[in-house]
Formats: C-alpha cells, structure tokens, sequence
C-alpha cells in the first residue's frame, strides 16, 4: 500500500490529476468524491483530515455549465446512474479494504452496480 496525504487540498489536487470523471471519462469541471463515503468513515472511526486520505479520492465530474450529462457525482449521488467498480482506482479499493477489512466487499457491491464484481475486489479478499 502506498503512503497517503491525508488533507482537503491535496484530496482534491489528486482528483484534479486524474484528468478526467471516472463515469463519463471527460475533463469537465469536478468534484473530489469520497470513494468510500464519509459517514461510513466515520462509522469505522476515520475523522477529521483523515477522511481525506487521497487514496480515496475520484473525480467525478460536475460541470453545471453542461447541463445533466456533465454532473456524473450529482447523478451518482441521486441514484440516477451507477458507477461500477471498475470505474474506481486500485488505490480506492485498496483503501476501502484497509478501512472496513472484509466487509469493504458487501459495501463496494452495494455502492458501486456490478453483476459481476471487480476482480480487483475479489482479490482484495484473498489477502
């Protein structure tokens, strides 16, 4: 596991360096999303700075220039489209593991719509 910064700004500074929304895949103006939420952090005792741990962080867009289509994390967090878990970076689930160890499994199949879950996931598991 590599070594985090766990602050706002550079939360955000990696979601700006992933160029573009992990949904839509353009480079719109974003919101640095939360990969594993922050009322589930706290509910496994992660507060304050330390809810933004960069591994944790996604870029999704949210360009209110552009209409619905270019606001991916509002449409996210309203339920009106699902990312996949393959759509997150392998730092992400690495992170979820480390936070919630086995049950980072249920929680990335419940937020995240797969029929067929990440392998990534899967192999989270084995180790």
């Amino acid at each position: 596991m590599s070594a985090s910064v766990q602050d706002p700004r550079s939360f955000w500074l990696e979601a700006r360096s992933q160029v573009v929304c992990a949904y839509c895949g353009k480079p719109r103006s974003f919101h640095a999303h939360h990969a594993v939420d922050r009322c589930t952090l706290r509910i496994y005792g992660v507060t304050g700075v330390a809810e933004f741990d960069t591994r944790n962080a996604l870029r999704l867009c949210d360009d209110l220039m552009d209409g619905i289509e270019g606001r991916c994390h509002l449409q996210f967090e309203n339920r009106r489209i699902a990312i996949s878990t393959s759509m997150l970076k392998d730092c992400n689930i690495e992170y979820a593991f480390e936070i919630m160890g086995a049950a980072a499994y249920d929680y990335l199949h419940r937020e995240y719509a797969d029929a067929d879950l990440d392998p990534r996931v899967e192999l989270q598991l084995a180790v």
